[in-house]
């Protein structure tokens, strides 16, 4: 969404003379316009894909019953050019 949000900023601080962009063609305008939409939608989605993983993640931490089986779980991480990689693995 910041990605977006950064494309977005690129056309709105454009050189300009009076009203008219000068910084940009029309067509680069509207490019990185749609190129910004594209990520915010990206983003939302991958918003709601975590938010669901860890609303999974702790119900079935809430519900597990540790009585029947001893639970192990395994959780790290690592950085990554452009973001990072967090892992989970367990057994419930």
């Amino acid at each position: 969404l910041v990605d977006a949000e950064l494309t977005r900023a690129d056309v709105r601080d454009a050189e300009t003379q009076g009203d008219v962009v000068i910084g940009y063609t029309q067509t680069r305008a509207d490019a990185l316009e749609r190129e910004a939409d594209g990520r915010a939608t990206w983003g939302v989605v991958a918003l709601l894909a975590g938010a669901a993983a860890i609303g999974t993640g702790v119900t079935l931490v809430l519900l597990d019953d540790a009585s029947e089986v001893e639970a192990t779980t395994v959780i790290g991480g690592a950085p990554l050019p452009g973001g990072g990689l967090v892992t989970a693995r367990g057994r419930f």
